[in-house]
């Protein structure tokens, strides 16, 4: 008898509004998570690279601030300076967003540990949930 065993997936801890809000990030999100669990570093940081970037254009198109044909259009240089609402978003947005570009080239010379940068992606999550919190309260003026 062979017995197959299929890994299970590991799901990050992200804040409820970010689950519900913006489900594609997490979607990517996770699979980021799933990487670095495994040891797959460079992986990993491509991945959150490309969960940053979902966020961001999903959070704008939950905000209304453009169009979802133009938002599309946008590259992520671009998104972070239009889309996020203040310079230090901002600049956390653009470590991620540099680092992730070096890491999918070939001849890489990144020299930033993973643990700094997954502490910007930690700080950019706590960033971007505050940011939904703001757009959703949970009561409003009447």
């Amino acid at each position: 008898m062979v017995k197959t065993i299929y890994p299970n997936s590991l799901i990050a801890s992200l804040p409820n509004l970010i689950k519900e809000k913006l489900p594609n990030g997490v979607n990517l999100y996770n699979q980021s998570f799933e990487a670095e669990q495994s040891g797959s570093l460079e992986l990993a940081v491509i991945g959150y690279r490309a969960a940053l970037e979902t966020f961001i254009k999903d959070y704008a198109l939950l905000s209304e601030q453009d169009d979802k044909d133009t938002i599309a259009k946008t590259n992520l240089a671009k998104s972070v300076k239009k889309y996020l609402p203040n310079m230090g978003t901002q600049n956390v947005a653009d470590v991620i967003r540099i680092i992730g570009n070096d890491y999918a080239h070939w001849n890489s010379t990144n020299d930033v540990s993973f643990e700094l940068f997954k502490q910007y992606v930690d700080i950019f999550i706590a960033q971007i949930n505050m940011q939904l919190m703001m757009l959703f309260p949970p009561v409003s003026r009447n």
